[in-house]
């Protein structure tokens, strides 16, 4: 299997907990006004890179003698939930490996791609972009029912959630927060 890679990241403190290493996916569905990552918008381009689960592997497996108890992988993007097969096997590996797992996400997929990833996943980093419907349209170009969806899902599934939320005044991106979302 075959993922579109835009880049990996090494050694990242800010992308779950640990030392991480994050790879970061091509293709995403939203337009985001405020998007770090524009130029993984599109879904395959000049720069893309196309890797096998094993290369991802072998550049996740150098890791592990930084990630100790708490570090691991996190997947990023662009949007990672529209790679969720080629994802999913990569976290089958890591599993197999102990090694922990995580997705940053938007959740405005359907809700079918994040299933096949909840029995491998250990965290999600919810980028919930607004709470407000029309807010969400704005920012992102999409209502966002899908995401608020998904985020049930998930605490449903028992699955360790973080919101990261873009905080705004007067239009003016001031700060980014990460804060654990409570599990029942």
């Amino acid at each position: 299997m075959i993922g579109r890679i835009h880049s990996i990241d090494s050694f990242s403190t800010v992308d779950g907990p640990g030392i991480r290493t994050v790879v970061f996916v091509q293709g995403c569905s939203l337009r985001c006004i405020y998007c770090q990552n524009p130029d993984t918008w599109a879904g395959c381009n000049d720069k893309t890179n196309k890797m096998s689960v094993f290369q991802v592997m072998q550049i996740i497996k150098r890791g592990i003698p930084y990630y100790g108890d708490r570090g691991g992988v996190t997947f990023s993007g662009g949007e990672p939930l529209l790679q969720a097969d080629f994802i999913r096997e990569v976290f089958s590996e890591c599993k197999r490996l102990g090694i922990h797992t995580a997705i940053d996400s938007s959740l405005y997929v359907e809700s079918s791609h994040l299933e096949k990833l909840i029995p491998y996943t250990d965290l999600v980093l919810a980028d919930i972009k607004a709470i407000d419907p029309q807010n969400s349209i704005k920012i992102t170009g999409a209502a966002n029912n899908l995401n608020l969806a998904n985020l049930d899902l998930l605490n449903r599934q028992g699955i360790s959630i973080w919101i990261r939320y873009v905080v705004c005044l007067d239009g003016l991106i001031i700060q980014q927060i990460s804060v654990p979302y409570p599990t029942i």
